[in-house]
């Protein structure tokens, strides 16, 4: 769940992973911070054996839905395959405030205002609360933990029968590698660890669909590539649900993927 922290990189770092993001918009998300600094040399990346048949601007979710609306189109004005209208949705709020209303509560004045707290709260901040050190797997006997994970592992097995997404993300991501070796910036990609609730759900169809779009990558593009997925050395504690880590967790990755940085 975003879980890296950049205090414990070996380089100076910064951590730009936000909730239910795809492919699309994490490798738009690296290309903007490569405009603000070229001096990048090292991307790491999560990348969950379900990630080739996930499109966030697709998602019939009303989480996922707003992270375009709310979070995506705002930053990047690019809504992907998004086919409503996101600009219509982000207004919302603000056509609904009438003269009257604008008069009476000083509106220009208090949203001015409350930009600018966000704002300051924003300027060096993490997406998530701290601390995470909480787990959901210890609240719950082992059949609910069985019952919850397979829930939430079905709700990734079904991802790649969208083979257009597949498709799109395959070549999306052959251009980014050959970008980012052209660049000389190496790239570290890693499977993230999972509860053993969540990988005895797994369907083993989805990891062999993922190890077959990676393997021609692999062929072609310089990236290092490896899998926690079975890790032993996360335990139920080290999570916050079923396949994210909480702060204990995040830091045993951090000095798992630290080792695998090549320099």
């Amino acid at each position: 769940m975003c879980g890296l922290f950049e205090e414990q990189m070996p380089l100076p770092a910064r951590n730009v992973a936000i909730d239910a993001q795809d492919l699309y918009y994490t490798l738009k998300t690296i290309r903007t911070a490569l405009t603000y600094n070229p001096n990048i040399t090292h991307c790491i990346i999560s990348f969950a054996y379900y990630f080739w048949g996930y499109d966030l601007s697709l998602s019939t979710s009303i989480y996922q839905y707003k992270r375009v609306t709310e979070v995506n189109y705002p930053v990047f004005k690019d809504k992907h395959n998004f086919s409503g209208d996101p600009i219509g949705e982000t207004q919302t709020f603000l056509t609904s405030i009438t003269s009257l209303k604008k008069s009476l509560f000083s509106f220009e004045t208090w949203a001015g205002q409350y930009i600018d707290i966000i704002k300051n709260n924003l300027a060096d901040s993490h997406y998530f609360p701290y601390p995470r050190e909480d787990s959901e797997v210890l609240k719950h006997d082992d059949v609910t933990n069985r019952e919850k994970a397979l829930e939430r592992a079905e709700s990734h097995n079904k991802f790649f029968k969208y083979t257009s997404t597949v498709k799109e993300n395959q070549k999306l991501f052959a251009d980014f590698l050959k970008e980012m070796n052209n660049y000389g910036i190496k790239i570290l990609l890693y499977v993230p660890p999972v509860t053993e609730f969540y990988r005895n759900s797994i369907n083993p169809c989805l990891i062999s669909d993922f190890y077959a779009c990676m393997e021609p990558l692999k062929a072609n593009y310089h990236f290092k590539l490896i899998d926690l997925f079975n890790s032993d050395a996360f335990e139920n504690t080290d999570f916050a649900d079923y396949d994210h880590l909480n702060d204990l967790g995040a830091r045993k990755l951090a000095e798992i993927l630290v080792h695998e940085l090549e320099f």
